[in-house]
């Protein structure tokens, strides 16, 4: 969808106020432009060194400024090894637009953005919109449990177990829908029937 908008997705980057997850996804958008259709590499570098001018410029009352975010594009820089881009992501971080524990302190990022390609980063599978809510509400594997986590302790629920509504909830005074004639809590309430 983005690969023959990206000034729209340039002024979205752009946008006061935007979420980081937002702005994120956006900028990711940009990144696999660039894998998938290689002709389009020059024009979306273009719009990363036109949002790093963008924010470098920016003062916090503008409010443009997001620090995760800024850690995320930052990463996305390093992974694509454009180092031409040092400079501006120094005043960024001397401004403090860059939250250092994602994308490290400035020297970890002169050091990463140097180094060959990790043989992990790459581009990723492009999903058609079905495709992609398929594999996105897939069943999903159960963690592993353990005492030292609540997250994965015996309180986690795995997807396929989650119950889903399909009717109207039944108040504890309307009539039972078993057609009893008795209010639903002097009938079935509690009997896993209709709750």
């Amino acid at each position: 969808m983005g690969k023959n908008q990206l000034n729209e997705l340039e002024n979205y980057l752009k946008l006061p106020g935007l979420n980081t997850y937002f702005r994120s996804v956006a900028n990711d958008t940009l990144v696999q432009i660039i894998h998938h259709y290689p002709e389009k590499k020059e024009e979306v570098i273009t719009i990363f060194e036109n949002m790093l001018t963008f924010l470098v410029d920016a003062e916090v009352k503008d409010n443009v400024i997001d620090t995760e975010f800024g850690g995320f594009f930052i990463s996305d820089l390093i992974d694509l090894k454009l180092e031409q881009f040092l400079r501006k992501i120094k005043i960024l971080f001397e401004k403090g637009y860059v939250n250092p524990f994602i994308c490290g302190v400035y020297e970890e990022v002169e050091k990463n953005i140097k180094k060959p390609k990790d043989i992990f980063y790459g581009k990723r599978e492009l999903l058609g919109l079905i495709d992609f809510y398929d594999d996105f509400f897939s069943p999903q594997e159960e963690y592993p449990e353990s005492d030292d986590d609540f997250f994965f302790s015996n309180n986690y629920i795995p997807r396929e177990e989650f119950v889903r509504r399909t009717h109207k909830k039944i108040g504890r005074n309307d009539p039972c829908p078993c057609n009893s004639g008795k209010k639903f809590k002097k009938c079935c309430l509690g009997k896993g029937i209709y709750d």
